[in-house]
């Protein structure tokens, strides 16, 4: 990612958020847990944590069924902190979920906590309450590398995959009306409807499709193009007015930022040797190291 296109997504966000389409929001799902979420995981001893298997490098199931990612390695830093706060060993818990039903599981209890690559939005956060940031980046096109697309005008009448509930699907409609969406439950459906010339490009976040382009058989065959179109900042989520849970989640994180442990997961996921190289821009380090406030 070009310095410039870096720079441009950290400190025009708010500007950004006021030019992109909204998610629209359904009917709000019916929240059926409302006990604290820490005397809930101490009575049960189980962490459940909702996630995505394909959502590289931050959440996915490796050849032993196991998860793993960057987003998963932060979800165990809490699970570390929960079980020093109530005093007993808890199991951490990994449950699928997708875009469309990560906050209805959310809300119903049937999870605790959200850690994939949920953009925090404030139309989602009239749902569920957000963590700080944990990573930012930006939304662009995938396509085969001989494509002419190369920004979002070389879309009209052109077939653009995205992600169903998603802030990509409702930021392209708004960015190139002229488009035809094509909506997909995952994205690796979406990237086979892309190799089999079903759809003509594919929208995401930018490090989802540069995770896509380097787990494809072949990856000089896509290019990851286009300006951002959009400000993404990912966040763990959790059930609204639960401010105990909340700060344990956020401070476990910001001890991360401090002691550069949130640096070094970085680099095993995203760093030149990790699995999908995105390195870390120094502003968005800066802003990220920011969030942590003094411990006292």
């Amino acid at each position: 990612m070009r310095r410039r296109t870096w720079v441009l997504a950290l400190l025009v966000s708010i500007g950004l958020g006021s030019c992109v389409a909204p998610k629209p929001i359904e009917e709000e799902p019916r929240t059926v847990q409302r006990e604290p979420t820490l005397r809930k995981i101490a009575k049960t001893g189980i962490f459940a944590v909702g996630t995505r298997p394909d959502a590289h490098p931050f959440s996915i199931l490796d050849r032993k069924g196991e998860y793993q990612g960057f987003s998963i390695d932060l979800a165990r830093m809490v699970h570390k902190q929960i079980e020093r706060e109530v005093g007993r060993l808890v199991e951490l818990k990994f449950v699928p979920v997708s875009s469309v039903t990560r906050i209805p599981r959310l809300l119903d209890g049937s999870i605790d906590m959200i850690a994939e690559v949920m953009t925090y939005t404030r139309e989602r956060d009239r749902l569920v309450d957000f963590s700080i940031i944990i990573f930012v980046t930006g939304q662009q096109l995938l396509v085969p590398a001989d494509s002419p697309i190369q920004k979002p005008a070389d879309l009209i009448r052109r077939r653009v995959g995205a992600l169903k509930e998603t802030t990509s699907a409702s930021t392209i409609q708004k960015v190139e009306p002229r488009a035809e969406l094509v909506l997909f439950e995952s994205a690796p459906l979406a990237f086979e409807a892309l190799q089999a010339n079903r759809i003509d490009a594919y929208t995401s976040d930018g490090v989802i499709l540069a995770g896509l382009k380097t787990l494809a058989g072949h990856p000089a065959d896509w290019e990851v193009v286009g300006e951002l179109l959009s400000y993404e900042p990912y966040a763990l989520a959790m059930r609204e007015n639960d401010s105990r849970f909340r700060d344990l989640v956020n401070h476990a994180l910001m001890e991360a930022l401090q002691n550069r442990e949130y640096i070094a997961l970085y680099n095993k996921w995203l760093g030149p040797s990790g699995l999908v190289p995105y390195p870390i821009p120094r502003e968005a380090q800066t802003f990220l190291l920011l969030q942590a406030v003094p411990p006292s």
